[in-house]
């Protein structure tokens, strides 16, 4: 990036970013927008501004002095940033890790810095991350959220408006008055009981592939697809199917397979199942519901499965954005969750993953049923 020779300087600010360099009477330099408010106080003997909106602000030589201003999001920096295009939305970085949306909001601050695993985790309709939301269709814009109930999330903006966001895979709404947002409240609970209900019955009624009759069988009455999955003609009743060889299960329509990290999957519908974590094949998700890594599998922000051990079900209490930490227990209907023993979760890139107990390295072991999980999804 070049530095903008002075000649040109105030015009190309102005074209650009709608700011302007001004004086005062002692010939300190400073910066205002196009509003006319002042973005910095006239203290500098020295601005310079990059072709890509970093002013270089110089007072004297100070050691640890941050001399680099971003001009779009108004964060300081000790060294020259980069900017940076991820997933549509524009980030600035001085060290190549932490990165920052180059976005003027009270809400980007020096602790609103994400990491490109967070990017690579992100789910539904935005880029969420230490509770502030960016809408992948609103790139320039920031939220913060306020409170949630279910999977209903309200957010606020720098002017204090209210959206919501019936679950992760919706838009915001605009909440104009309090009584509007009580009917929308009230929907959104009754079509959360509905989906629940839902789940159920898929889950209830999920049929399943003769698992006595061989594999080798199925093939030759059917035609195989991609992914092992299966088709059959006549089935039953007449009727076309597919069969998922990974877990005996059957489609009554054609459905798609993805992978998620170490996860794979199966779509049919709205619905995803998950099919290589043992005792969750029959249970449907929202895509938005399932995040994953090469290691870890995170379930609705709430429940954590490993692939070292992946019959193991973990009940998350904390977690990083960017999956390097968690803090767990081991999950069971059986047990008095508040007397199981915390588990640390610790993911640095480039290291295995590391799992501690009682200050030891726990390695999972199955001895009991995966069955005893498996209710929170009943």
């Amino acid at each position: 990036m070049k530095i903008i020779n002075h000649e040109r300087q105030q015009q190309m600010i102005m074209d650009t970013y709608g700011y302007q360099i001004v004086e005062d009477e002692k010939g300190l330099k400073g910066i205002k927008d196009k509003d006319g408010y002042v973005i910095l106080d006239c203290l500098y003997k020295m601005i310079e501004v990059t072709n890509d909106g970093f002013a270089y602000c110089y007072i004297r030589k100070k050691a640890g002095r941050k001399e680099w201003f971003d001009l779009r999001n108004g964060l300081w920096f000790l060294k020259k940033p980069q900017s940076v295009r991820l997933l549509g939305i524009d980030f600035c970085t001085e060290d190549g890790k932490k990165l920052y949306p180059r976005i003027r909001s009270k809400f980007i601050d020096e602790k609103a810095f994400l990491t490109v695993k967070t990017l690579e985790l992100q789910v539904g309709t935005g880029l969420n991350w230490k509770r502030r939301f960016i809408p992948w269709d609103e790139p320039n814009k920031v939220y913060y959220y306020k409170e949630g109930v279910n999977d209903l999330r309200l957010y606020y903006d720098d002017e204090e408006n209210c959206v919501a966001q019936e679950n992760m895979g919706s838009q915001l709404l605009s909440i104009p008055s309090e009584e509007f947002m009580e009917n929308f409240c009230h929907q959104c609970a009754e079509r959360y009981e509905k989906e629940q209900a839902e789940r159920k019955e898929i889950k209830r009624t999920a049929e399943h592939y003769d698992t006595f009759s061989s594999t080798k069988d199925l093939k030759k009455e059917g035609q195989m697809e991609r992914d092992s999955i299966v088709y059959i003609k006549c089935f039953s009743n007449q009727k076309e199917a597919r069969i998922d060889i990974a877990t005996n299960k059957i489609f009554l329509s054609k459905p798609s397979t993805f992978k998620r990290g170490f996860v794979n999957l199966v779509k049919e519908g709205d619905w995803c199942y998950i099919r290589n974590i043992p005792g969750l094949a029959d249970t449907p998700f929202r895509q938005w519901e399932i995040r994953a890594d090469d290691n870890i599998c995170v379930i609705n922000n709430e429940f954590l499965f490993v692939k070292e051990e992946p019959r193991i079900c973990f009940k998350i209490y904390i977690k990083t954005d960017d999956f390097s930490y968690f803090l767990v227990k081991e999950y069971s209907k059986y047990s008095d969750m508040d007397k199981e023993t915390e588990i640390q979760i610790i993911q640095i890139e480039g290291e295995k993953l590391k799992m501690i107990k009682n200050g030891m390295p726990y390695q999972p072991f199955v001895w009991r049923r995966f069955s005893a999980y498996r209710h929170r999804w009943d």
